[in-house]
């Protein structure tokens, strides 16, 4: 559906008159925004969860460039003590690092320099379902292809995700930052209130929950992206301001290179359906929405 958006005080309506280079189809949106463009200083405050999960992936994070298994354990055990576990995943830790015996190879696998999980990305079946298309993709990697919603039974796939229960796109025409719609859609979906929105990480942080949720614990997460007109684009998308739901797979460098998925394939054909990006550089996509691991 293309509708008319107002954008930073600006009115954008999201149709050319003529196709061009880099789109599948025609028209050519002016604006694509099925992630939500928050404008500056409008972004809601991270909930006390996360900025409880945040102090302990950086907890984490501190005793892996250590070396301190206890300590990793200690900063995972007590946030999960408060809020829950992941209810999905695989840690790499070994039943050695439980009795606090941890050998060379027990330190390699528990904080690996790099690991990749078996994400298969798909792309979104209409233009503004980039928030549906990364959640099921996370979603069918932890629980598998079957796995129908824990909170009312709908059957698998973008368009469950994004109805009223879940991430409300449908209704919305855009699975948006400020109403948290991913993570209540993914949460809800799954029955575990483990995902969480972070505004605007830095570099440093977005190596650490790369390397924790995804190395740690074998979660991958999602990136709500804002790119701008004649600013830097990734993974080859146009030159237009967008709003965009991509999901993270896989690091390496110990999270300072990030793998990501990403559904825009039916929407820009000259987009890959995988692509990887330095972490550093990538959280200046990341400031205007963010993370949600």
């Amino acid at each position: 559906m293309r509708r008319l958006l107002t954008v930073l005080g600006l009115a954008a309506v999201c149709v050319a008159t003529t196709a061009q280079p880099g789109f599948a189809g025609a028209p050519d949106p002016i604006v694509v925004d099925g992630g939500g463009i928050t404008p500056a200083g409008a972004a809601p405050p991270d909930t006390p969860q996360a900025i409880d999960k945040v102090a302990a992936t950086q907890s984490w994070a501190k005793a892996a460039a250590a070396g301190d298994v206890a300590g990793a354990q200690l900063a995972e055990a007590a946030y999960e003590a408060k809020y829950g576990g992941p209810g999905a995943g695989s840690s790499k830790l070994s039943s050695n690092m439980a009795s606090g015996v941890a050998t060379s190879t027990d330190l390699a696998a528990a904080f690996p320099t790099s690991r990749s999980l078996g994400v298969v990305q798909v792309g979104q079946n209409k233009d503004y379902y980039c928030g549906p298309a990364s959640g099921y993709e996370i979603i069918r990697y932890l629980h598998g292809a079957g796995f129908t919603s824990r909170f009312d039974g709908t059957s698998p796939g973008q368009a469950g995700l994004a109805n009223a229960n879940h991430m409300e796109t449908d209704k919305y025409g855009k699975t948006d930052w400020a109403r948290a719609d991913w993570t209540r859609g993914v949460n809800r979906w799954r029955g575990v209130n483990w995902y969480v929105q972070v505004h605007a990480p830095s570099g440093s942080l977005l190596k650490s929950v790369a390397a924790q949720s995804i190395g740690g614990n074998g979660m991958p997460f999602s990136g709500n992206t804002v790119e701008f007109v004649d600013g830097p684009h990734y993974n080859k998308h146009p030159n237009r301001l967008i709003g965009h739901w991509i999901a993270a797979y896989a690091y390496s460098n110990s999270g300072g290179t990030i793998g990501w998925a990403d559904s825009s394939t039916t929407i820009f054909t000259t987009a890959a359906r995988y692509f990887s990006y330095s972490s550093s550089s990538f959280a200046t996509f990341l400031q205007s929405n963010g993370i949600a691991y």
